[in-house]
């Protein structure tokens, strides 16, 4: 990457080495070295330094770290004493740069030689004016100006104070200028893509780039399976790694990323950032493209099932399964009776699903109704699996020796109140007999008294 350079020292006529300090603020290196204000050295020895530059104004606006100085006949050393503020300090102005990029000035290349030098005998205040503009800290009004940025296009992108320039830029869609700024960043996409900034900048280029510069950010993402792994995993990376997947347009390109996605489905669809990337590929790719990958969650169901965001992988590759697979994906589930798979499935009120569900749980209510995630999927049973089933739930427990176990439990408690919501008739008059018969043993625990409570309102509205 070119880095623009220190200024270089000028000999004054007299073989005296005028060298600046300031350039040594190493900020100014780091962020941005575009220019340098020289001032002219008087012929009487004194310090070669143009007073228009002490504008306190242009000073504090201006985030301008240096300001070189030519020396004078008489072989003395000029330095100027002026240190503005940070680079940083644009961010509280909201400014704009194209009038400083294009204002008299000297510019240096990277072998320290000025490349063009134009003249300051109009140096006045007004040339470093600038501008606000709203909804923007930054903005280079003035495209050719735009193209100074050549060669820290990457240092740009993670600059807190310009990474909006270049998201601005890129929003106007102009071919030469997207070119620009993808050859700066494409071998440095893994970085930038983890940069709070930078991955700002690669989002939007994701969205206007072409085809064929889509296709090279991605070899050049795959080139690293290792670093495409640990973005996926990255809570700003699997940003960017989503906003790719929703640009990908062409089968080529899904043929690159997704056996790379597909093989790691398990480590990633339990990651709470990286199964994001897994739902976002199921979401926008199509069904043909995400077989291999649901066959793959189908496989390794269990493994996936064990942790709570696999579990809303599982929900999506239910939604997004077609044909042998999802019958597939709906018997693991019924086989496992995971908890929020098993909710998911209810909530699709799929007959034979249920069935089969309910077939499977059946003579474990009592127990998963004092578990705290069981809990939830005894409720879910009552509410969806219709009047019928809910009645053989309910006098599964409520015929269990463990009942007022369940009544006192802390999770239990509430699957009794909800049985006590849905029932209807005589089974809801046997189970409210039933709490209270158990009342001696009930009315000194305080989840069993929300029991009783509900037992004996819904008696009176009886």
């Amino acid at each position: 990457m070119e880095q623009y350079p220190y200024f270089s020292n000028i000999r004054n006529n007299n073989g005296g080495c005028c060298y600046d300090q300031n350039v040594r603020d190493q900020d100014y290196h780091d962020r941005f070295a575009l220019h340098s204000f020289p001032n002219i050295g008087n012929n009487n020895g004194g310090l070669g330094y143009n007073q228009n530059i002490q504008d306190r104004d242009c000073r504090d606006r201006f985030a301008l770290h240096s300001f070189s100085n030519f020396g004078n006949k008489h072989g003395s050393t000029s330095r100027a004493p002026i240190r503005s503020q940070s680079y940083d300090a644009l961010d509280q102005y909201g400014l704009c740069l194209g009038r400083i990029l294009d204002a008299d000035s000297t510019m240096l290349d990277t072998g320290s030689q000025f490349r063009s030098v134009r003249s300051l005998e109009s140096a006045k205040a007004d040339t470093l004016r600038v501008s606000s503009l709203p909804n923007s800290p930054v903005f280079l009004s003035d495209h050719p100006s735009l193209y100074k940025l050549k060669g820290i296009v990457a240092v740009a992108a993670r600059s807190q104070s310009l990474y909006r320039v270049l998201q601005g830029v890129l929003d106007e869609r102009k071919p030469d200028l997207i070119e620009m700024v993808f050859l700066e960043v494409k071998d440095l996409v893994h970085d930038l893509m983890e940069d709070q900034f930078g991955n700002h900048v690669i989002q939007k280029l994701f969205e206007v780039c072409s085809e064929a510069q889509m296709t090279q950010l991605i070899l050049s993402l795959i080139h690293n399976q290792r670093r495409l792994l640990g973005l996926c995993f990255h809570p700003v990376g699997t940003r960017a790694m989503q906003k790719m997947i929703e640009h990908i347009k062409t089968p080529e390109q899904r043929l690159l990323l997704a056996p790379v996605l597909i093989r790691r489905t398990v480590i990633l669809s339990r990651n709470q950032n990286g199964y994001h990337v897994i739902q976002k590929c199921m979401e926008h790719f199509p069904f043909d493209d995400i077989k291999p990958l649901i066959k793959e969650i189908a496989e390794s169901f269990l493994d996936i099932a064990m942790d709570k965001s696999g579990c809303c992988v599982l929900n999506r590759a239910l939604y997004y399964a077609q044909g042998e697979l999802k019958q597939r994906l709906l018997h693991e589930t019924i086989t496992n009776a995971m908890n929020y798979v098993v909710q998911h499935v209810l909530s699709e009120r799929i007959q034979n699903a249920t069935i089969g569900i309910l077939e499977h749980l059946k003579g474990c209510f009592v127990s998963l109704s004092m578990n705290k995630f069981g809990s939830n999927v005894v409720e879910k049973c009552l509410i969806w699996s219709g009047e019928e089933n809910a009645s053989m739930i309910i006098e599964e427990f409520m015929h269990s020796p463990y009942f007022v176990n369940v009544c006192r439990n802390n999770f239990g408690n509430y699957v009794v109140q909800k049985a006590l919501e849905v029932s209807k008739g005589g089974i809801r008059n046997a189970l409210v007999s039933r709490i209270n018969d158990s009342y001696p043993d009930l009315y000194g625990d305080i989840n069993a008294k929300r029991v009783v409570k509900k037992a004996r309102d819904i008696s009176y509205r009886i």
